[in-house]
């Protein structure tokens, strides 16, 4: 469980991407734009393990895959932090029931 990177951040990462589709990198992109603070903060909780960046994105993605707010589509590959092509989950924006 992350102590700085909250549901509530992720959820406000997620509704700041314009696209209803977007990949967890996309979504690492978003957070190290708009919360740059809190997940330097997350990050340093990895310092320890052997490859803290490649961690804390993994807790991402489980953290993710909690929120109704967006659901998990397949993996796809794009670019990640480093600069490399890898495989990462697609997401896609659930949106919610309109009241009649």
């Amino acid at each position: 469980m992350m102590k700085h990177l909250t549901d509530t951040i992720l959820e406000a990462a997620i509704s700041n991407i314009d696209e209803a589709k977007f990949d967890s990198h996309r979504l690492i992109r978003e957070l190290l734009t708009r919360y740059p603070q809190e997940y330097a903060r997350e990050l340093f909780e990895f310092v320890n393990s052997k490859d803290p960046i490649q961690d804390l994105h993994k807790e991402i993605g489980l953290s993710l895959k909690k929120l109704s707010c967006i659901k998990a589509n397949g993996k796809v590959s794009s670019l990640n932090i480093r600069g490399k092509m890898s495989e990462n989950e697609e997401w896609i924006k659930v949106v919610p029931p309109q009241a009649d």
